[in-house]
Order: C-alpha cells, then sequence, then structure tokens
C-alpha cells in the first residue's frame, strides 16, 4: 500500500509540475484539438461511424492531390514561407473551412446532398484542416521530446472529450457548433503569438528517442526509411479494421464512444506520463507495441463477437487516434531537423499515413463485391498485422543492436556510392549539402561574419556566436561540443538560448535569415 501511495504522489506530481511548465502552450493545444475535429465532425461524422464511407475516404483521396501538387511545389522550388506568410496562410485556410463547413451544413440540412459538390466539399473541408494541422504543428518545432510530446498526446486526448460531446449532439447544432470550431482558431493564433514559443520550454530531449535520432544523426537514412515505411505500412492495417467486413462504417454506440475515447485518452496520459519520468523507448519501440497491441484486441473482438462490430471498431478507432498522433509527433522531429519548408513535412507526413488507409479501406469493400468473406477479411488483415509487426519491430531491434551513432558515421561514409539512400533521405527533406572540402575554409569565414553580424543585432555572446557558426555549418549538437570543448548539454542550452534571442526556430530559419538580412 505505502508503494502504491508513493507512486500515485509522484505520478500526481510530474502531472502539476506538467501542467506548471507546459501551461503557455495551452492556445496551441487547444488549436490542435480544433484542427483536428473541424476535420472529423466536418467529414467523418464525429466518429458515429468509424467514418462515412465515400464522404470520408474518397474524400481523403481527392483532398491529397492539392496536397500533392503543394508538396511538389515546395520541394522543386525550394519554397520557404515567411513568419508573415505562415500566418497569413493560416488565417485564409480557417477562414476558407469556415466557409467550407457552413456550405455542408447547408447543404446537409436544407437543399439536400448532390453528391458530387458534396465529396467536393468534404475533400475541401479535409485539405484545410491538413493545412490548419501544419500551422500547429509548426508552432511546435525546434522543441524537445518531452514537450512535442505533451502538446501532441495533450492535444489529442482533449480532441476526445470535444467529439463525445459533438457526437451527443442533434444534427443541426453540431453543424454549427464545428463552424465555431474553426473561428475560434484565429484568437487562439493571436493568444499563442503572444505566449512563450515550444522551443522555449526547458524539458529534455532523451537520448533514444525520433528527435535524438534525428538530432545526432540525420544522415541516418535506414532509421528514417523504417519510420515512413512502417507509419504507410500500419496504416493499411487500421484501413482493414476500420472497415471490416466489407468495407462500410461500423456503428459506435454511445457506450463504444466512451470506451474508445477512455481509451485514447488512457494512452495518450500513460504515454505522457512514461515520457515525462523519463521512460526512453516510449515514443519508438514503445509505442508501436502500443498500437500492434490494439490491432491484436481488435482482431479478437471482431473473431470473437462477430454480433458486436462495435466492440472492435473501439480497439481499431483507438488504434487510429494513436497512430494520429504519433504521425504528429514524428511530423514535428523532421520539421525540427529537416531543410524544406515545415509544411512539406506536415502534408506528406499526413499523405504517407492517409493515404494508404483510405485505399485500404477501399480495397476491402472490393474484396467483398468479389466474393470475400468475413474470415477470409480476417485471415487478410491478421498477415498485414504480422508483416508490418514484423517489419518494424525487426528493422527497429537491429538499429538498436547496431548502435545509431556508430552506424551513423559509417554511413555517412558510404553514403555517396548508395543512391537509394541518397534519394530516399532527398525525398524526405533530410538530404543537407554538405560543403566540399576545398571549400570548407570559405564557408566557415563566410559563416563567421554572416553570424557576427546576427550577433551584434541580437546581442548574442561570444560563446553564443561560436556555437551557432558550427551548428548552422550543419553539424549535429554531439559534433559541436566535441568542437568546441563543451558537454552537449551546453551546447544544447545555448541553442535555446539563441533561439529565445533570435525569434528563430531551427537552423534552417538562421540559414534564411542570414541569405535575407546579414551582410
Amino acid at each position: 500500500m505505502e508503494d502504491a501511495d508513493v507512486r500515485n504522489r509522484t505520478v500526481l506530481s510530474t502531472a502539476r509540475e506538467a501542467a506548471r511548465v507546459y501551461a503557455p502552450l495551452l492556445p496551441t493545444i487547444i488549436g490542435l484539438v480544433c484542427a483536428r475535429d473541424c476535420i472529423i465532425v466536418g467529414s467523418y461524422g464525429s466518429y458515429v461511424f468509424t467514418d462515412e464511407g465515400l464522404f470520408t475516404d474518397g474524400a481523403t483521396l481527392v483532398s491529397l492531390i492539392p496536397s500533392l501538387i503543394v508538396i511538389a511545389w515546395l520541394a522543386l522550388n525550394n519554397v520557404h514561407f515567411t513568419k508573415r506568410q505562415v500566418n497569413a496562410i493560416g488565417h485564409v485556410a480557417i477562414a476558407l473551412q469556415s466557409c467550407t463547413l457552413a456550405l455542408l451544413f447547408v447543404m446537409e440540412d436544407v437543399i439536400g446532398d448532390p453528391d458530387e459538390l458534396f465529396l467536393f466539399l468534404h475533400a475541401l473541408n479535409e485539405f484545410l484542416g491538413y493545412v490548419n494541422i501544419g500551422y500547429w504543428l509548426l508552432r511546435v518545432r525546434g522543441c524537445s521530446t518531452s514537450t512535442a510530446v505533451v502538446v501532441t498526446m495533450g492535444a489529442l486526448a482533449l480532441s476526445e472529450v470535444v467529439l463525445l460531446v459533438f457526437a451527443s449532439m442533434p444534427n443541426p447544432v453540431d453543424g454549427v457548433c464545428s463552424i465555431f470550431l474553426a473561428l475560434v482558431q484565429i484568437p487562439l493564433i493571436r493568444a499563442a503569438r503572444k505566449r512563450p514559443q515550444a522551443f522555449e520550454i526547458e524539458s529534455p530531449t532523451q537520448e533514444n528517442d525520433y528527435f535524438a535520432f534525428m538530432e545526432e544523426g540525420v544522415s541516418s537514412s535506414r532509421f528514417l526509411m523504417v519510420t515512413g515505411l512502417g507509419i504507410g505500412f500500419f496504416s493499411v492495417v487500421i484501413g482493414l479494421l476500420r472497415g471490416y467486413p466489407a468495407g462500410e462504417g461500423i456503428a459506435l454506440g454511445t457506450g463504444h464512444r466512451v470506451a474508445y475515447a477512455l481509451i485514447a485518452i488512457g494512452l495518450c496520459a500513460y504515454i505522457m506520463l512514461s515520457v515525462l519520468r523519463g521512460r526512453t523507448r516510449v515514443m519508438t519501440v514503445g509505442v508501436w507495441q502500443i498500437m500492434q497491441m490494439l490491432g491484436c484486441l481488435a482482431i479478437l473482438a471482431y473473431v470473437l463477437l462477430p454480433g458486436d462490430r462495435g466492440l472492435g471498431a473501439c480497439f481499431s478507432t483507438a488504434l487510429n487516434a494513436l497512430m494520429v498522433v504519433f504521425n504528429w509527433y514524428v511530423i514535428v522531429a523532421f520539421m525540427s531537423y529537416g531543410y524544406r519548408d515545415p509544411w512539406y513535412y506536415a502534408l506528406s507526413g499526413l499523405g504517407v499515413f492517409l493515404l494508404p488507409r483510405a485505399l485500404a479501406r477501399m480495397a476491402e469493400g472490393v474484396l467483398a463485391v468479389l466474393g470475400a468473406d468475413p474470415v477470409q477479411i480476417i485471415a487478410i488483415m491478421g498477415v498485414a498485422m504480422i508483416l508490418s509487426a514484423q517489419f518494424i519491430m525487426g528493422q527497429l531491434t537491429w538499429l538498436y543492436m547496431d548502435g545509431h551513432r556508430t552506424r551513423t558515421k559509417q554511413e555517412d561514409q558510404a553514403e555517396p556510392q548508395d543512391s537509394n539512400h541518397h534519394l530516399m533521405r532527398n525525398i524526405m527533406g533530410l538530404e543537407a549539402a554538405k560543403p566540399s572540402i576545398s571549400h570548407e575554409e570559405t564557408m566557415l569565414s563566410t559563416m563567421q561574419q554572416g553570424i557576427h553580424s546576427l550577433g551584434t543585432q541580437f546581442l548574442l555572446t561570444e560563446r553564443e556566436e561560436e556555437v551557432l557558426v558550427q551548428y548552422a555549418l550543419g553539424k549535429t549538437q554531439q559534433r559541436v561540443a566535441e568542437e568546441l570543448f563543451i558537454s552537449p548539454g551546453t551546447v544544447h542550452a545555448h541553442i535555446k538560448r539563441i533561439y529565445a534571442k533570435t525569434g528563430l526556430h531551427s537552423r534552417q530559419d538562421v540559414l534564411d535569415y542570414l541569405r535575407e538580412y546579414a551582410d
């Protein structure tokens, strides 16, 4: 009993301290809640069903077309939006989504629902929702692991509470409230801009997590391939589970919705507390294990209780929610350490998750039309689950056994001959160009001049300028520490202070500023 009391007091103390430290990020968390729930309320039916069929996954496929166009444009033209442009895009997307939700409400309750226009509006609502999610995730880039987990997991947990309320509303009321949900993001943007930024929150990046891998080993392309492919593979499983057995949405009764919400919120709380208490592998191996467990429980529920598919849908919808939040977390990691514009990673990351999920659910419907029975669908889901688990866990185990720091150094030497890794890293926006040896001294001299000009403007200390020079040249924090004979923790603290003084959020922001303003 005494041990249990001590653990409970420790958990409560950790939760209270987290609430105090991360309180400035509340507008950002609520904004992310609104961005997600506008998509779900408008195009997913507030999870009264697992989805709305054509107007969910069909609209998702249509919405990914403009997403792909924007991704290609950002990559081919090396576009980077300024802060003013970012805020303008956020406001415009919110205004357009509010109008779109209003039109959906009018069409559904007054005019009717002509399929073609209805599908287009759902697709537009989803695309604008992706942009808004990208905006709020962009506000979190450059932060530590703990901060990213608190923002993303906290947002998902709060989002599920809001969805429970919307699911209980009558039809006209939820439509009107969804418009308010979109519009409230505008004052939240202003509130978030007046508060400390996510990168200013002092919380450590753990050694064995995605952020540490990205920071210490950007060239670890195998690790990044595992992340992207793992999300894509597991999204196929999620799509099959959400549409069992004929690709149609599964009804969720009140009890099912409450159970699903409690599962999702409980898992978010567990992961947040685990990360805050220093459990280093929760957001790498651990999160995959939790998602695989939910997938297995969903399959068991479908098999053992075929008359109550809502129970299996509870687990599959909770799995979908956990994949959503993990996808956000990984997007923030890419935004923080990639060299492309943050919206490239937001739209790409969401597409890697949403496209396989939509195609898998639609393929399940095609199989049912062709005569596949529920037993065969269960077999397909089981095989997909096993293959995705084998790939993810096998690759992650190999990465941990090999040691990511040693592997990074080896890959840096071998990658000029490895065109596949070079191409994958370039697609992922992590193929940062390295200066040739003959130009190193020129690059260093030019960088020192630019950083000194920036340091004079923002009152950086001499040591902060030295750290920023090395960091801006593309070196990891570990490498900067070795170059300057200081600890990695000291380097991390210097970079946090530099970001706070300058208002810049990442290495790429520093380079962009130097190109635009420095002499």
